[in-house]
């Protein structure tokens, strides 16, 4: 493709997330690519060799192609402005990213341009929004969650004193963010590798319950899980972290899954999953990994079981004598062992 590109003389650079998590050493989720030429001209060629190809909701785009079963997003910089040469549109759009490891860019011979600090804040584990952090989420009230979603991520240490506190002075606004939106980041934030200290952090300021849509009381079950993962030495998904949540709430599991349900307009499926995870939990016996009577008549399969046992050792979790049980328990679920 991207000798298709260079061969009809049109520039091509890498921006945001895939130069950040190329810095990291981590492959890349997509590829953004600003390129100098019209979309339709470039979904054209992209069609006329063969690449599928879509421009995606107007006719700004992106275009959306498939190499090799990677997705790439072909965005043509600033194409309202006919004036500006490649090097400066790059660079105006570069301007305009939330955060400063986001404001990176990379050429395809590999030369990467880092005018904010990037690379070296990516380095520390700084998440900074780009500019003056209040001015930033006044321009983008919705960067908020997503703030505290690239903190469980990519932050590392005490986090950026202005941005977190400019964040967390309009957290009330995290309930302005459409639900599809909030949701998806918060899934994120709970998939994090280790999203416990934000977690943490964000219910010791107040905040986190403009995250779920529901208050927590404390975080001893959100530590008590950080203490199973370490134990099992691999992390748990985001259901069961919500579960904790729930577990968590300043009312029953059932009620504040209700709340976080409508406060997320999260997928039947998903709700169905983590209410039996959370069912489950609440009636297990542990020792042998099985429902108690009075368990719910559905039978879950080996995830929702293996979910729910995790969610049940955090009653115990404190106790070193239930780690054999437990870690019997779950190596005799027979499933896939990404959690």
């Amino acid at each position: 493709m991207l000798r298709l590109l260079r061969g009809a003389g049109i520039e091509t650079v890498y921006v945001g997330g895939c130069v950040r998590d190329g810095l990291l050493g981590t492959w890349p989720a997509d590829f953004d690519m600003l390129i100098a030429a019209p979309l339709p001209d470039a979904q054209a060629l992209l069609s006329a060799a063969g690449f599928p190809s879509n421009i995606l909701a107007s006719w700004l785009g992106p275009v959306r192609t498939l190499v090799r079963g990677e997705q790439f997003d072909l965005i043509h910089a600033w194409p309202g402005c006919p004036t500006l040469s490649f090097a400066q549109s790059v660079d105006w759009y570069v301007d305009q990213a939330d955060f400063t490891i986001n404001a990176m860019y990379l050429t395809t011979e590999g030369g990467l341009t880092d005018r904010h600090g990037g690379a070296a804040d990516l380095d520390a584990g700084i998440v900074r929004f780009m500019g003056d952090p209040c001015e930033a989420l006044r321009a983008n009230i919705r960067q908020i969650v997503r703030y505290f979603r690239f903190l469980a991520w990519y932050g590392k240490g005490t986090p950026h004193g202005p941005s977190l506190e400019a964040a967390i002075a309009d957290a009330r606004h995290m309930a302005d963010t459409d639900s599809e939106r909030a949701r998806n980041e918060a899934i994120k934030l709970l998939s994090a590798p280790r999203p416990y200290d934000v977690l943490s952090l964000m219910h010791q300021r107040g905040v986190l319950k403009y995250a779920l849509g529901v208050a927590i009381e404390g975080t001893d079950w959100l530590e008590r899980l950080a203490r199973i993962e370490r134990i099992l030495g691999v992390p748990s998904g985001w259901q069961v972290r919500l579960g904790a949540l729930l577990l968590s709430a300043c009312m029953s599991p059932d009620a504040a899954l209700e709340h976080v349900v409508q406060y997320w307009q999260l997928e039947p499926k998903h709700a169905e999953r983590v209410a039996l995870i959370v069912d489950y939990a609440l009636c297990l016996d542990p020792t042998a990994a099985e429902p108690a009577p009075g368990a719910p008549d559905h039978i879950p399969d080996a995830a929702v079981l293996r979910d729910a046992l995790l969610l049940r050792w955090l009653y115990e979790a404190d106790s070193e004598a239930v780690i054999p049980h437990y870690m019997r328990a779950l190596a005799a679920i027979q499933v896939a062992p990404d959690m």
